[in-house]
């Protein structure tokens, strides 16, 4: 099934600065994978444009059909687990943050009525299980 005409391919993703350890921005880019991967990449190079120590870097990527969605999905993962910091940052674990960003595409890669059933019940497991952040990563979906 398309995606609705809102939502369109691209990559979700993860950039940290070394300046601020421990805080991750979450970002999509649209387009096809290589456009997408080539407007993350100028992204990438706007920000260290601003920081005289070139700090920024990507930790985390995915390509997803639906990226609005699966961005959506990422920051809901991201404010239940962890402090929230201005707009599209997060004080985050490294190894949680690829985590969260390959299951929020892999729930948007599902079909509309399935992935909102699907993260509707995934978001209300994960406010009762906030602590068992292991348990709540084994019931998403992997990758297809």
């Amino acid at each position: 099934m398309a995606p609705q005409v809102s939502d369109y391919p691209g990559i979700v993703y993860a950039v940290e600065n070394k300046a601020w350890p421990g805080w991750v921005k979450i970002g999509r880019a649209e387009g096809t994978k290589p456009d997408a991967e080539g407007t993350m990449r100028r992204r990438l190079y706007s920000y260290n444009t601003g920081d005289p120590h070139q700090g920024y870097t990507v930790i985390e990527t995915d390509y997803a059909s639906c990226c609005r969605t699966a961005e959506r999905f990422a920051f809901n993962f991201f404010e239940i687990h962890f402090e929230s910091g201005f707009g599209e940052w997060f004080q985050a674990d490294g190894p949680l943050v690829h985590d969260f960003i390959q299951r929020a595409c892999a729930v948007a890669r599902l079909a509309p009525a399935s992935r909102a059933d699907q993260f509707k019940r995934h978001l209300e497991e994960v406010r009762i299980m906030k602590d068992d952040t292991d348990g709540f990563l084994q019931e998403i979906p992997e990758q297809s």
